[in-house]
């Protein structure tokens, strides 16, 4: 069982990380939990069970002694009442709360007992609020206990969700993280840094991937990139504008080559839907060669996501579309060929990465 990670959702980017409840989606929200009427670290009383076996799911009852608090003003105790185990998606956190452990959790409601919709198993002490006394500050350290703790499970939990919080101020644990031996908490720590904006080595991506870090790098590569006014900076080659997408600093080429050699990348179209998704996003250059390389492979699929990504990164225009490509193939291949003769050594440079470095 995988603890829950809760409160911050991630339809700030649309990707809904594993155990994640869907509660707060923004920024501010991170900070703010406007969908809480309170929330704190409780020591889990006994859990009365009713309306066992109902489709709404079990009801559950208990009164929590109190930690400490996050959002609003609590007593010594809190009574609570939640639904789980009900038909349908499962409750990640809710579903699996257990008399006598520690949690963080959300709850709303004018009066008790209050409706608990979110919780996160924590560590038992009282963990002072290094950050700021606003909730997401609170929360954040919270989460920087947990990592630091020797359970592996709430060390995961933690990293991920600090990385939907995007709160860099994290950075520091987040990195370490990224480089544990451990490849599930390495994988929750490239994560979490692609989500804060900080580009990950990308040769240690590719040692790790798997579909769940190709889903984040799809969603996450669409935003566009920002300067310190808060504006979206776009670039112009040969006539075309394009809006900056993805990490400046993140190796793209090394992603698009590493990765299409993956068996399970190719084993059906959606997936491969998803993977070219990444370049054709984020338009750059030096994904160009590898692109190339990928005119020649056996598969008629990637042959055809090689000539869309190629013709939105140097051409700015979405085509062809499969229909067209299946019959004329050959001519798309030949004009693409005789482009790279052409005009291909414009697009040999190396990329320079800086690894670790936040986008603006």
């Amino acid at each position: 069982m995988r603890y829950a990670l809760l409160f911050v959702a991630a339809a700030i980017s649309g990707v809904v990380p594993p155990a994640l409840g869907q509660v707060v989606q923004s920024g501010r929200k991170a900070t703010e939990f406007p969908q809480a009427t309170l929330a704190c670290k409780v020591k889990m009383g006994t859990i009365t069970e009713r309306e066992v076996g109902s489709p709404s799911g079990t009801k559950c009852d208990a009164t929590c002694r109190v930690i400490s608090t996050l959002k609003g003003e609590v007593g010594n105790e809190v009574q609570i009442t939640f639904r789980r185990n009900a038909n349908g998606p499962r409750q990640p956190g809710v579903d699996d709360v257990k008399t006598g452990e520690t949690y963080v959790v959300m709850l709303r409601g004018k009066t008790a007992p209050y409706e608990m919709f979110a919780a996160m198993k924590a560590v038992d002490a009282v963990v002072e609020p290094t950050f700021g006394t606003n909730p997401g500050d609170r929360l954040l350290a919270e989460l920087v206990a947990m990592w630091k703790s020797n359970d592996p499970k709430m060390r995961i939990a933690a990293i991920e969700q600090m990385g939907i919080m995007r709160d860099t101020r994290a950075s520091k644990d987040v990195s370490a993280a990224a480089k544990d031996k451990d490849m599930e908490t390495a994988r929750a720590g490239i994560i979490a840094l692609y989500r804060m904006k900080i580009a990950p080595d990308a040769k240690r991506v590719m040692e790790l991937f798997n579909e769940q870090i190709m889903d984040v790098w799809y969603q996450e590569s669409g935003e566009p990139q920002k300067d310190p006014k808060g504006k979206v900076i776009w670039r112009r080659v040969a006539g075309h504008p394009f809006l900056e997408r993805g990490l400046p600093d993140f190796d793209y080429a090394t992603y698009v080559r590493e990765g299409i050699k993956k068996e399970w990348v190719r084993k059906d179209g959606n997936t491969l839907y998803v993977f070219f998704g990444i370049p054709w996003k984020v338009q750059r250059k030096e994904c160009v060669p590898e692109l190339m390389k990928l005119l020649e492979k056996p598969d008629k699929k990637v042959r055809w996501w090689a000539v869309l990504c190629l013709t939105h990164t140097v051409e700015d225009e979405d085509r062809p579309q499969w229909e067209h490509y299946e019959k004329h193939e050959e001519e798309e291949l030949a004009k693409w060929r005789k482009w790279w003769k052409e005009k291909g050594a414009a697009y040999m440079a190396e990329p320079t990465t800086h690894e670790g470095v936040p986008a603006k």
